[in-house]
Formats: structure tokens, C-alpha cells, sequence
């Protein structure tokens, strides 16, 4: 009888585990089935992430989400990006081509967050590279969610 117990005790605990999830694969999985005709334009995006999500903790991770993961980072243009173009030709050209520096991500980022009524502002700055400040500027975001501040790097968040 003891070695049952202890079975079902294993058993239990082995299955209690394998149910957890990481935090967001939810809103994640969720966010990667937009259909792509949505992902052409801020507004199909924020209007799929409005109709898929209640909470601004779930739209804003959907926003980090599906920028950190549609757009690739321009290495060609990373040293030369397009100093004349107004924020929503930003959006656009990134949204075309898929492809953008920290900027572009900002910009798409904090369109798409106040579209879906979330406050958001783009920061700029520069980064921290091994211990020094880096001489390249850097762009990215904060939000508020539930009346307090959060910053977004969906640059950094998309990988290398």
C-alpha cells in the first residue's frame, strides 16, 4: 500500500509539473495566428490584439510580441537609418519590409500600444556596451499599465 501512495504521489507531482506554462505562451500563441492581411497596417494589428484581449498586461505583451518577432534588425542600414522620414513612413517601410533598426521597432511598438489605449513614448538614448556608454543611439519604449511605467525594448527582445 505504501509503495501505491508513493506512486500516486510521483505521479501526481510529475503531472502537476508538465501542466505549468511559461507565463505568456497563451497571449503568444495566440498573437502569432494573426492573419496576415491584419499585419499589414498598426491598426489591423491593434484591432486583432483588441479583439483577442481583455487586459493591458495581455494587449502589451500581444504589442512586445508581435514586434520583437515580425521584424528583422536591419544590420545594412543600422549606422545610416533614414533621418528624414516622418514616424508613420517609419511604420510603413517597416511594416513592408519586415525589417528595421531600434527606432523602426519603437515606432511600430508605441503606434500599436496606443492604438490599442494604451499610453506609450518612445525613449531615446543610448545603450550600455561592456561597461561603457555606446556611441550608437538607441531607441525604445515605455508604457503604463495599471498607472505605473514599464519600459519595452522589442529591438533587444527580438534576438540577435
Amino acid at each position: 500500500m505504501r509503495k501505491f501512495v508513493s506512486f500516486v504521489f510521483l505521479l501526481v507531482s510529475v503531472l502537476n509539473t508538465a501542466q505549468t506554462k511559461l507565463p505568456y505562451l497563451d497571449i503568444d500563441t495566440k498573437i502569432s495566428k494573426i492573419p496576415v492581411e491584419l499585419s499589414k497596417s498598426t491598426t489591423g494589428i491593434a484591432q486583432f490584439i483588441n479583439d483577442h484581449f481583455k487586459s493591458d498586461n495581455e494587449k502589451i505583451r500581444a504589442v512586445f510580441y508581435w514586434t520583437a518577432t515580425n521584424i528583422s534588425y536591419d544590420v545594412a542600414n543600422m549606422n545610416n537609418p533614414n533621418q528624414f522620414q516622418t514616424s508613420q513612413e517609419k511604420i510603413e517601410n517597416t511594416l513592408n519590409t519586415k525589417k528595421g533598426v531600434c527606432i523602426h521597432y519603437a515606432e511600430v511598438f508605441n503606434d500599436i500600444a496606443r492604438k490599442v489605449g494604451i499610453q506609450s513614448e518612445i525613449i531615446y538614448g543610448y545603450t550600455k556596451q561592456h561597461g561603457k556608454i555606446d556611441q550608437l543611439s538607441h531607441a525604445w519604449s515605455a508604457a503604463k499599465i495599471d498607472n505605473k511605467w514599464f519600459v519595452f525594448d522589442p529591438t533587444w527582445g527580438s534576438g540577435g
